[in-house]
């Protein structure tokens, strides 16, 4: 009787053993899939910021395109360039750190715009 409850002992002793690394297991494949997943949505968003820029959108409205492979993303990309006005040429910023320009009319008071209308508005 002795050794048969040594025995059953011994068998719960494994069964619980064997629970513990199965939950263990349990656990890493879940990290595992956890893992992939952030994997998968990073490569994602690379492939919509790569198609964006690819298509002259805009990089902001790169997570807008929708599509789970590059021919998809293209399509969408396609479609939302329609919408998307060219930007138009026009006076380019100044580089950071140089001087406002002399007669910057948003800085003035309307004494002062009226009194540099001459070099504001040149007659020719």
């Amino acid at each position: 009787m002795l050794e048969r409850n040594d025995l059953k002992t011994q068998l719960d002793a494994a069964l619980a053993k064997v629970t513990e690394i199965a939950n263990k297991q349990a656990g890493f494949e879940k990290t595992i899939n956890d893992r992939a997943a952030e994997r998968d949505a990073a490569q994602l968003d690379a492939l919509r910021l790569r198609v964006a820029g690819a298509s002259g959108l805009p990089l902001d409205l790169a997570e807008r395109l929708s599509g789970k492979s590059e021919e998809e993303l293209k399509a969408d990309a396609a479609k939302l360039a329609a919408f998307v006005k060219p930007p138009t040429p026009g006076v380019p910023p100044a580089p950071p750190g140089a001087p406002p320009p002399a007669l910057d009319v948003t800085r003035m008071t309307p004494d002062e715009i009226r009194q540099n209308a001459a070099k504001l508005w040149p007659r020719k």
